[in-house]
């Protein structure tokens, strides 16, 4: 009879660490990317939207240095970033993100961010006007642009862009026809949201009561805490060498121009890990806190009887 009951509450034990595992999942991903905070976190701390709008812009700057001379690229490039600066950048991202996050949570049935291009558009225009105007006259024979039309070249970069005066997350999603696709992704995380944040606690108390019956108050706790303790090392062990393995490919993969691009993303994975890891800390420490319970208490109960627990 006493093998049974070791044979159960090392099946209990199994079940909580891996189930433990699943919640552990869910509560990470509730807690980084369905967390609204952890963008805007992760973004200061790695300084990743500073080196995504340089690579942006270095590649924007190649693209038009073949059409004009490198020099005034270059000059127009920066012009053009100096408006849709990083400040504005990131703004227009966690904008979008929140309102994502609002719609696979369930909380609106429809995109309704809306990154509103018209004051940008004119305030562009006029500072390449005022950039052309002051362009050394060797670079803009070199660019074609003669005396007098300075404003007509401006115009020409404006309607080669050709930007609309407010882009709406709705339509764009509608065009690329990924609204449906969405919709679909966000009734699967609606579900899987309920199983995570609500059903697990039910488990937990069937297996509490279950391992009290079978290995007593003292014991019983005990195998309890020892099944979070264990789900959440081996969760955390398994993210920290998850998040090392994606890290270093993405960083490696990366020229050596593009070295500071490479460390905001080493940067912004660390700081995932790090917040990620709060949750299989609490996971280990709850275990702690019902071992340390169930060693008491089986101190205690020893004393009173002489009996020995699992």
């Amino acid at each position: 009879m006493k093998g049974l009951k070791l044979f159960c509450l090392i099946l209990i034990l199994v079940i909580m660490i891996l189930g433990g595992w699943f919640h552990q999942a869910g509560l990470t991903v509730e807690y980084t990317v369905l967390n609204g905070s952890y963008y805007s976190e992760m973004l200061a701390e790695s300084g990743l939207i500073g080196e995504l709008h340089s690579k942006i812009q270095r590649e924007v700057a190649g693209e038009i240095a073949e059409q004009v001379p490198r020099e005034a690229a270059l000059l127009i490039s920066e012009a053009i970033f100096s408006v849709f600066n990083v400040d504005w950048l990131e703004d227009q991202l966690i904008m979008v993100i929140e309102d994502w996050l609002r719609f696979m949570k369930g909380e609106q049935q429809d995109f309704k961010a809306v990154i509103e291009l018209e004051a940008k558009k004119a305030e562009l225009e006029a500072r390449l006007n005022r950039l052309v105007s002051i362009l050394p006259e060797r670079v803009m024979a070199e660019a074609g642009i003669e005396s007098g039309m300075e404003a007509q070249f401006a115009a020409g970069i404006m309607e080669e862009m050709d930007l609309p005066d407010q882009i709406r997350l709705d339509e764009l999603l509608s065009e690329e026809e990924m609204i449906y696709d969405l919709a679909e992704f966000s009734r699967s995380v609606q579900q899987f949201r309920f199983f995570y944040i609500y059903l697990p606690f039910a488990v937990y108390i069937l297996l509490l009561i279950f391992n009290l019956l079978l290995a007593g108050w003292a014991g019983g706790l005990k195998w309890f805490g020892s099944g979070f303790i264990a789900s959440g090392i081996t969760f955390l062990a398994g993210m920290q060498l998850t998040s090392f393995a994606l890290a270093s490919p993405v960083a490696s993969s990366q020229s050596t121009e593009e070295a500071a691009f490479a460390e905001a993303i080493i940067a912004a994975a660390s700081y995932t890990a790090a917040r990620a890891s709060m949750i299989p800390v609490i996971y280990t420490l709850a275990g702690l806190f019902f071992l340390v319970i169930g060693l008491l208490s089986g101190f205690i109960i020893s004393r009173r009887t002489g009996e020995g627990q699992f």
